[in-house]
């Protein structure tokens, strides 16, 4: 995966569940210059750490202000979702 070149919204991992497989898509276009390879060991923390422990990869952008329109937008909904998930996934 480092050093992979990724388009916004391309597939980059996946996430198993039960019977469930659900794709992880890249957020932004660039060069992967990490990935957590912890998660291969211990899948689970993407689910019991995913703020910290939990990352997936570091994505290099290479046209960030383009894509920027894509992301979520910063508002009241979108503090919201975020404090909502915060609060899941307290120690």
């Amino acid at each position: 995966m480092k050093g992979a070149k990724v388009k916004q919204g391309d597939s980059i991992s996946s996430l198993e569940s039960g019977k469930w497989v659900g794709k992880i898509f890249a957020p932004v276009s660039g060069e992967i210059i990490e990935s957590n390879a912890e998660l291969e060991d211990s899948p689970e923390l993407m689910n019991q750490s995913p703020y910290s422990d939990g990352w997936i990869a570091k994505i290099k952008p290479s046209d960030l202000d383009a894509e920027m329109s894509n992301l979520m937008k910063v508002g009241p909904d979108f503090e919201k979702f975020i404090r909502e998930e915060m609060e899941k996934h307290k120690k």
